[in-house]
């Protein structure tokens, strides 16, 4: 052979076959990703439907419970109130007894 000669590359795989065992094994694998991946992203789904579950039902208790309890009443240090109209010369404004329940 002459220096100018070339030789052709050679593939790095055309000296190697995979045995069908081997391809079987490989394509297992592949199945058996996907099916831990699908199982994954059902199991997030399942989490995810439970968690809005759970929330709308707290929600739902707290609407009741809301609705159902007796307003909340602040006692004031002072009993009077006071009521206030606008008239021409301005407004007035003058001590009320409270209402009774």
């Amino acid at each position: 052979m002459t220096p100018h000669e070339m030789v052709p590359p050679t593939s790095r795989d055309s000296g190697r076959q995979t045995s069908r065992f081997g391809a079987a094994l490989r394509w297992t694998g592949f199945a058996a990703l996907g099916a831990a991946g699908a199982v994954f992203v059902v199991a997030l789904a399942v989490v995810a439907t439970a968690a809005a579950l759970i929330g709308l039902v707290v929600a739902a208790v707290a609407v009741i419970a809301l609705r159902f309890s007796p307003p909340v009443r602040r006692g004031r240090a002072d009993t009077q109130l006071l009521e206030g109209r606008r008239t021409a010369d301005g407004w007035e404004v003058e001590a009320i007894a409270p209402k009774s329940r």
